[in-house]
């Protein structure tokens, strides 16, 4: 699932948000083998990104990353995970983590919804300082 969310982020042109799913992979070279072939950015709008990816064997795929009330209602599988889904981000949200849904479309097929990324949000050394959002490990 975080090898999902890590391909919906661009290490290049970073949010926190991006920052902190790339900082929770254990393996940094697992992203190697697969190659982003559209990446869309998040805007306030559709509150998720995408990407269409490619890996070593050539099989496409398409993953998204963002508020997860708007990644379940793009997923196939919302009747199966809706409860556990609500049931995660409310108890991460009362343990003052944010949450991202991640999803996940084999070839043309239909996303599926494949987990619950919990963030932290800790404040910056100074006013000026943004908070920067990690991973959270419940």
């Amino acid at each position: 699932m975080i090898l999902d969310g890590a391909l919906a982020s661009r290490a290049d042109k970073t949010t926190p948000f991006d920052l902190a799913v790339l900082g929770g992979l254990k393996d940094k070279d697992s992203l190697k083998g697969y190659e982003v072939v559209h990446f869309q950015p998040f805007d306030p709008v559709h509150k998720r990104t995408e990407a269409a990816v490619k890996d070593k064997d050539g099989k496409t795929f398409k993953v998204t990353k963002g508020a997860p009330q708007v990644i379940l209602a793009l997923s196939a599988n919302v009747g199966q995970v809706k409860p556990a889904v609500e049931k995660a981000v409310n108890e991460f949200a009362a343990r003052g983590f944010r949450s991202l849904g991640v999803a996940r479309a084999e070839g043309d097929g239909q996303w599926q919804f494949v987990g619950v990324l919990p963030l932290s949000i800790r404040p910056g050394k100074t006013p000026r300082q943004p908070s920067r959002p990690r991973v959270g490990w419940a």
